[in-house]
Formats: structure tokens, C-alpha cells, sequence
């Protein structure tokens, strides 16, 4: 605690700034910081923005996606190329993409895969997906560490001082997933809907702006918010559970084992339900 409230340990401030650089680390080769989701959702807010003033270009729509595409999780130069697409619904859209398109072109209408795309992963499959990567990258994470500092009696340490757990352990992590949760959906829509260019560029005699404008216009604002509104809902669920696991795990590492498989099992389905019930909500108020 003295480390952190003492200014002259703290690191300069161009060390500071290489934070939000997308250097590689030298064992993991991730990035250096997590401003990854929010620069990609700046740029893909800058891509709607320009689409609604009607001043979406080819050099513009290239310059957009082509940051977008750097921003992906950069690895070592060992690493194969196909494995920097494993992390992110790129695929899905492809997938999504090629089954829309299995069944439009039955009916002449190939033109309709990018509204498909859209639609489906900004409303369903974006906040979906994002959400069962984050149960098994993060849920998991807060239910073993809370249930390990159980174990070792750290949570006792915290109430002897006089400190809160729910305070101290809980609330970031409800705070952080509320904030990211929704800026990695916004991030994965973007990248499934690149997936889906894939095919519409090579199959469906779409050019690359054609596809992202016919995109762009097929959303409303009610397609977007409910896709945020649902990944924030899921946090607060995965965050929820993740919490509650830990702090009733039971003594010995056997019970964090158990509690983290439990957290990850009940949050994937509570995910489910809450999904299920807020497209109920909003289809029955849309229809009003």
C-alpha cells in the first residue's frame, strides 16, 4: 500500500505512455495494455459516424478497418498467422456469412448477407459470444482468486483491518466488467461483420466499402443499444457469480477447483437465461 500511495516509486511518464502502445510483451506476446477493446471501438464509432454524414470513402473505410485489423491481438513472430484469429469472432462471422448465404441464394437474394450479418451479431451473437470468452477468460479468474484468498484466510485478514471485502474485491470487478464488457461486444460485432466481408467480397460481387456501407445502413440505434444493453447485464450475471462462488468456497484446493467449475457452468447458463429473457423484453416492446 505504501508502494502505491508514494509518488517516487512511480515510473516516469514515458514508461507510462508505452501502456497504451501495441508493443508485445517478450513471454506472452499479448499487448502491453488492454486499450485494445477501446481503440477499436473508437474506430468503429468513427466508421458509423462517417457512414451517417454520408462521407464513408474507399480511403476512409480502408484506413478504419485497416487499424482495426492491426489492433488484433498481436503475437510473436513465431506464432502461425492463423493462430491471431483464435481469440476473436472473425470466424463466427465468416460462418454466419456462409450459412445466411446457403439459404439466400435460393432466392436471388445475396444482397441481404450483409444485413444478416449485421444484425445477427450486433444483436445476438456479438454480446453472446463475448460473454462466454469472458466467462471462461475472467469468471473463472474471480472465483478461484477470491476462493484462494478464502482459503488462506485472506478474506479474515481484510475484516481484521477493517476493510470490506465486498468493497475492496467486488465492486472493481463489477465496476471493470460493466465498463469493458460492453466495448469487447462493440469489438467483436466489428470483427464479425469483417468475417462476413470475407465471403460478401468474394461470393456475393460485394467491394469492400459496398459491404461495410450496405452494413452500417442496415443497423438502427436499437440493434446497437440492445446489444449493449445486454453484455452489460452479462457482466453484472458473470461478475455475480464469479463473486459468489469464490467467497462461499469451502477449505482446500479441491473446493476452489469445484467453485471455479461451478462458476463457469452456472454462468453460461444464467447468461443464457438473462439473454433469453431481455430478447423477450425487447421484442414484446418493440411490438407495443
Amino acid at each position: 500500500m505504501a508502494s502505491i500511495a508514494c509518488d517516487k516509486d512511480a515510473p516516469p511518464w514515458s514508461e507510462r505512455l508505452t501502456y497504451f502502445l501495441p508493443t508485445e510483451n517478450g513471454k506472452d506476446g499479448e499487448l502491453s495494455g488492454n486499450i485494445q477493446p477501446w481503440t477499436c471501438s473508437c474506430c468503429f464509432g468513427c466508421l458509423i459516424w462517417n457512414s451517417s454524414h454520408k462521407s464513408l470513402t474507399v480511403p476512409s473505410t480502408a484506413l478504419v478497418m485497416w487499424v482495426l485489423l492491426c489492433l488484433l491481438e498481436r503475437r510473436r513472430p513465431t506464432t502461425p498467422w492463423w493462430a491471431r484469429f483464435k481469440e476473436n469472432p472473425f470466424f463466427i462471422g465468416v460462418i454466419l456469412a456462409l450459412q445466411s448465404a446457403y439459404e439466400l441464394r435460393r432466392f436471388g437474394a445475396m444482397s441481404a448477407v450483409a444485413t444478416a450479418v449485421a444484425i445477427s451479431m450486433s444483436r445476438e451473437l456479438g454480446p453472446l459470444v463475448t460473454a462466454i470468452v469472458v466467462i471462461g477468460r475472467s469468471g473463472s479468474a474471480f472465483a478461484a482468486e477470491i476462493g484462494t484468498m478464502k482459503v488462506s484466510e485472506e478474506i479474515d485478514a481484510l475484516k481484521t483491518m477493517a476493510i470490506s471485502p465486498a468493497r475492496f474485491l467486488v465492486a472493481p470487478k463489477f465496476l471493470a466488467m460493466m465498463v469493458m464488457l460492453p466495448c469487447l461486444t462493440i469489438w467483436a460485432t466489428a470483427m464479425g461483420i469483417l468475417g462476413g466481408a470475407l465471403l460478401g467480397v468474394t461470393q456475393a460481387d460485394f467491394t469492400f466499402a459496398r459491404y461495410v456501407r450496405a452494413s452500417i445502413d442496415s443497423l438502427l440505434l436499437y440493434d446497437v443499444t440492445t446489444g449493449l444493453a445486454k453484455s452489460v447485464m452479462f457482466g453484472i450475471t458473470i461478475t455475480a457469480v464469479g463473486c459468489l462462488e469464490g467467497l462461499s468456497t469451502g477449505g482446500g484446493a479441491e473446493q476452489v477447483g469445484r467453485s471455479t467449475t461451478r462458476a463457469v457452468v452456472m454462468s453460461i447458463f444464467l447468461v443464457v437465461v438473462v439473454d433469453l429473457f431481455f430478447t423477450a423484453l425487447f421484442f414484446f416492446a418493440g411490438n407495443q
